[in-house]
């Protein structure tokens, strides 16, 4: 089982239409007009993990996400970066968040920025932190963000874990709701604190 479990869906046929079948957004017009990276994906995500990541995953999230990171995010990144996320069970709700509440287009400028491997160790911890982060922070500073992601990771975790405790938690009101004042904080710091790497 576990054999067959590691094969790609290109090596079983049956598991691909079973796949499109459970998941008919799989076979969307949007999506087929990527075709070179819909093979790309079947070929290297393994049987089986993508089923599982499309059953936890709602729907209408993947039927309008999925074509956006196919048309953005570059094909070496897909299957680098992305891949490796989706055949890692214990990722997948984590992943789903960020599909969920990140803008899919700020999601596909994260996965082409990210080195292979360094995604994994944040979207490990604890909580939506990372998610909450990557909402909070402004578009000019995102390269400073992939930049602590790629070459300090640990350092990234360190100031999420220290920020949640010293900063505490602060409601702010408007017409946004409630916010976490000490990710927002932190949003703004990694400007300057990934200069440093």
């Amino acid at each position: 089982h576990e054999r067959w479990a590691r094969r790609s869906y290109l090596c079983a046929p049956w598991s691909s239409a079973k796949l499109v079948l459970h998941n008919p957004y799989m076979a969307s017009p949007r999506v087929l007009a990527h075709p070179f990276q819909v093979i790309a994906l079947l070929r290297n995500c393994e049987v089986g993990k993508l089923d599982l990541f499309c059953a936890a995953c709602p729907a209408a999230v993947m039927q309008d996400a999925l074509p956006q990171l196919l048309r953005h995010v570059e094909m070496q990144q897909l299957v680098s970066v992305l891949v490796p996320l989706l055949n890692n069970v214990e990722l997948h709700a984590p992943l789903v968040s960020m599909l969920r509440r990140v803008d899919v287009l700020r999601l596909a400028d994260i996965l082409n920025g990210t080195l292979p491997g360094k995604l994994d160790t944040l979207l490990r911890s604890p909580g939506e932190t990372v998610v909450d982060i990557t909402c909070a922070v402004k578009d000019d500073r995102v390269s400073a963000m992939l930049a602590l992601v790629n070459h300090a990771p640990d350092k990234l975790l360190d100031l999420m874990a220290n920020c949640g405790e010293s900063c505490g938690v602060r409601e702010l009101r408007g017409a946004r709701g409630r916010y976490l004042a000490s990710r927002q904080r932190l949003a703004l710091a990694l400007g300057p604190v990934a200069r440093r790497f």
